[in-house]
């Protein structure tokens, strides 16, 4: 293995896929590249993986291996056939650093839109807060008023392929190497964008228990979940639903500390 040199925002990204990876068991991992590229082959192919395929790819998958030199300006990966992907929080990055570069220039009433991931500023001026539509699997939307936090959306209502009379959703559990089965749509939020696509990325793979599990039940995230016969559930965090008995929903919620 490898190690590259990293430019300060590459390193910071990784850093922050690396304490999501920490504070999720795995749940959320930065190193899911082998994963991800094999399920794009077999949603391409509509066919799935076989097992042998699935076993080399998941032996190179492990957030625990990579090492960040941050005086050096390197990471090594550990392990030979690791990649990295970020696609569970670079998207809501981006709509950081967006929502920063408007802030410098002293704007204030601002929303950036990551195509599912937004981040708020101040309420327009006359009103109490921006109006955002969460997503919903009957299509009914929530309507929220939001000012200065970050809302994010993970779920396979667009993103899927059904194998062997299975609907397989885009998201991967890397702790297993399955793309997942069961039918979930998340709304997070947290203060940057970053944390609330990570934490939509990693309940819709842990659901309501597993959040409870690692310690996240007190984050900002609403999870609905489809039964087998296509009956929803929603499950949301105290929280969450506290703030919405409180409009306009702002957030100063943030990410545990994995090492506490």
């Amino acid at each position: 293995p490898g190690a590259d040199h990293l430019d300060r925002g590459a390193r910071e990204a990784l850093e922050t896929g690396l304490r999501w990876a920490r504070a999720t068991g795995g749940a959320f991992d930065p190193t899911v590249g082998p994963l991800v590229r094999l399920w794009r082959r077999a949603f391409r192919q509509e066919r799935r993986p076989s097992a042998e395929a699935l076993a080399r790819a998941r032996a190179s998958v492990d957030h625990r291996a990579v090492s960040v030199d941050v005086a050096a300006r390197r990471v090594r990966l550990g392990l030979g056939e690791t990649r990295l992907d970020l696609g569970g929080s670079a998207k809501g990055r981006a709509v950081d650093v967006a929502f920063d570069v408007l802030r410098a220039h002293g704007l204030r009433s601002v929303l950036v839109d990551g195509g599912g991931d937004l981040r708020v500023g101040a309420a327009p001026p006359g009103r109490r807060g921006w109006r955002v539509a969460l997503a919903e699997f009957d299509e009914r939307p929530t309507v929220l008023e939001l000012e200065r936090v970050s809302v994010a959306t993970s779920g396979d209502l667009e993103r899927f392929v059904v194998l062997d009379g299975v609907r397989h959703s885009h998201l991967i559990d890397p702790r297993t190497g399955n793309a997942l089965t069961t039918r979930r749509l998340v709304t997070a939020l947290a203060q940057r964008c970053e944390d609330a696509d990570a934490l939509a990325s990693s309940a819709s793979v842990l659901g309501a228990s597993g959040l409870a599990e690692v310690g996240l039940a007190r984050t900002l995230v609403r999870v609905q979940e489809l039964d087998a016969g296509g009956v929803p559930s929603v499950w949301r965090s105290e929280p969450f639903r506290s703030r919405l008995s409180s409009p306009p929903l702002a957030a100063a919620a943030s990410l545990p500390d994995p090492s506490a």
